[in-house]
């Protein structure tokens, strides 16, 4: 199911509220493990957009801070195993 808009969104393409998140994540080692953060992440209320790269080890999404905060995508992926972190945009 895609989800739109892209993170690559300019900021002024991007619907009012979203936000441009890249959080590091640790422990992926494979295109499963990319499916299971992506999953994870889009299947969040806040989230409209997410990439996952696993050679850098990040997660670049557009997400709605006033639907759910930082800590309830990092949540969500620790429940999956993975630890995970903001880094600046």
């Amino acid at each position: 199911m895609p989800h739109s808009p892209t993170p690559s969104a300019s900021p002024a393409d991007r619907p009012r509220g979203l936000q441009r998140l890249v959080l590091a994540v640790e422990g992926m080692s494979c295109e499963a493990c990319v499916r299971h953060v992506t999953q994870a992440l889009a299947g969040q209320p806040s989230v409209t957009g997410v990439v996952v790269d696993l050679a850098a080890a990040r997660a670049t999404l557009e997400h709605d801070p006033d639907r759910a905060p930082l800590a309830a995508l990092v949540a969500a992926l620790d429940a999956e195993g993975y630890a995970a972190r903001a880094l600046p945009a």
